[in-house]
This record gives C-alpha cells, structure tokens and sequence, in this order.
C-alpha cells in the first residue's frame, strides 16, 4: 500500500475535509436564493441583471463604523499632478475592530462606457472603540486611465467622482496645458 495519495484522490479528500471543517465553504453564496437574475445576452446588458446580496467590500463585524470628514487638497487634478486627500473613520461601537477603507472612482463622462465604479485604492484599519483615525489617499492620472477603442491607455480630461465609505465628493481632471487629447 502506497502513502501517496493521486491528484484525483488528494482533491476529493482535500474538499471533503474543507467541507466538514466549513461547511457552505466549496460553494459561492453572492445572493438570496430567491434573487432574480436576468441572462445576459448582446443587446440586454444592462446594470441590474445582477442583484448582489451585498455591495463589493461589504463585511461583517463584531462593531459599527462611520466615515466622516471626506476632503481633497484641491478640486482640479492637473497631468502629472497628485491629488490627496483624507477621510476619518470612527469606531462607535463597543468593541475595537478593523476596517477594510475602499476607494472607488466613476469617470462621470468618457469617451467609453466606463466601468460605474472602480476600485483605486483600499486599506485596513484598527480602530479601537470610541476612537477615530483619519486615513490618506493619493490618487494621480494613471489611476483615472483606461485602455481606449485604439487599445491605449488614457486618462481623458472630465469630471470625476470618488466615493468612501458612504462618502463622496467630485473632482476634475485636466491636461497640464488645457488641450483637450
């Protein structure tokens, strides 16, 4: 008798004990059963065929949090510029926990259809009870960029919008000598 075990073999023993250690861990649960969901088909894509349980980034935790104070060092990022900014997470429920801090990013014109919301950026936090921290983000034109219908990468010149946390603001972006590219 070998003490090796097959590809075959070690694959279905290796789910059966993922399995009874966490059972529900093999399959992917992203919605209510009793959730509709529309078949995508060319012409029918739309941006509710798809009804999540939960938005992207959502967790669950053993404390609550709230996101205040969202300010950007300007409104108009310039090619080649930075724009930072800040947001303050507080802990105000009765235990410390961590947070997971997601930046998302919607072009509001383009020249494609973008994406509704990007994710640019993201951090975790502890953040004891009844206490605050206040996070820094630095976001420049590449992160506003996307690979256009000639299969380059550009960052085109428009409003944006960021949001964190429950909390948005808007921003410009603008080539360095005010030509449109």
């Amino acid at each position: 008798m070998s003490k090796f075990l097959t590809c075959e073999e070690a694959g279905s023993r290796a789910a059966a004990v993922l399995q009874s250690y966490r059972p529900g861990s093999l399959g992917h649960y992203d919605r209510r059963a009793s959730a509709d969901v529309e078949q995508l088909t060319p012409g029918n894509i739309t941006n509710t065929a798809y009804r999540p349980e939960w938005p992207f980034g959502h967790g669950l935790s053993y404390t609550e949090f709230e996101f205040s104070d969202l300010e950007l060092d300007k409104s108009v990022l310039l090619q080649g510029d930075e724009l930072e900014f800040s947001v303050t997470v507080t802990n105000s429920g009765d235990r410390d926990g961590w947070k997971a801090v997601d930046l998302y990013i919607s072009d509001l014109y383009a020249s494609l259809a973008p994406a509704t919301m990007k994710l640019k950026g993201f951090d975790k936090v502890l953040v004891p009870k009844g206490e605050s921290t206040t996070l820094q983000f630095r976001i420049n034109e590449e992160d506003l960029s996307f690979v256009n219908a000639d299969l380059q990468r550009v960052a085109e010149a428009g409003d944006f919008e960021m949001f964190v946390g429950g909390q948005e603001a808007n921003f410009s972006f603008q080539y360095a000598d005010n030509n449109n590219k």
